[in-house]
């Protein structure tokens, strides 16, 4: 195996770092966030079996921190969970839930990745471990909507189907990457970076798109090609977004 791209470890094993309340509040909004009341976070769960607190972010954007919870569901024997809830206990007391199916390769105390600000708009989406493979991992990303949880479909790649899951990607092969840039004044770009290797040579044929959120979508701003090396390709690959570790 390269020295360039280690072999990726799967989630269980994978360091995942809790987000606190205070990192939260610095990384999802421009000001200060509140804290949460203590009788959300006391009723966010209520009396619902293998509920555990997560995460205070201000996930519906009304400057408050709310109380996140994640409730995983049919868990085998080595610990990964088949579908997952996520609870969300907003500071004015409402309560929004969203059911992640079809987990594989998930620990049941590992399925929320982070709490941060993806497309823009006031709140934090919640990041949310749907499949791990070799070395892919899959992710759903949820956000408030409308006095709703929802799922965020990714950017549509061209020339790819679209999909609800966003994913990282590396390998001695592939390279996956996901990046959040915002400039004053502008509303922040997504960009995802995706290699190949080319067959005739060590380099990986890849492109870099660019998407902003317009309208309720991601909206296509810029497309470019590259012929990565492995050593950039390795650097790419994960995600590149404030208040994401660089894991995959």
């Amino acid at each position: 195996m390269s020295q360039l791209f280690p072999a990726v470890r799967p989630a269980s094993l994978r360091r995942i770092v809790a987000v606190s309340a205070a990192a939260s509040a610095v990384a999802l909004t421009a000001g200060a966030v509140a804290p949460a009341t203590a009788s959300a976070a006391s009723s966010v769960c209520g009396s619902v079996a293998h509920c555990t607190v997560v995460d205070h972010a201000d996930v519906d954007g009304d400057g408050h921190a709310d109380t996140v919870a994640v409730v995983p569901h049919k868990i085998d024997k080595r610990g990964n969970a088949g579908s997952a809830t996520v609870r969300v206990k907003t500071s004015k007391g409402k309560l929004l839930t969203h059911t992640v199916k079809g987990l594989q390769m998930v620990p049941a105390d590992h399925l929320l990745r982070a709490s941060t600000a993806i497309d823009g708009e006031q709140g934090a989406e919640l990041v949310i471990t749907h499949k791990n493979g070799a070395h892919t991992v899959w992710y759903q990303v949820l956000t408030e909507k409308r006095g709703e949880l929802r799922v965020s479909p990714a950017p549509r790649l061209p020339g790819r189907a679209h999909t609800v899951d966003w994913l990282t990607d590396g390998s001695v092969t592939t390279t996956g990457g996901i990046y959040r840039h915002k400039t004053a004044g502008k509303a922040p770009t997504v960009t995802v970076k995706t290699g190949v290797r080319d067959d005739d040579s060590s380099r990986l044929k890849g492109r870099s798109v660019a998407f902003r959120w317009q309208h309720g979508g991601w909206k296509k701003v810029s497309s470019s090609k590259h012929r990565w090396t492995p050593e950039q390709a390795a650097k790419i690959s994960g995600w590149h977004v404030k208040g994401i570790d660089g894991d995959l």
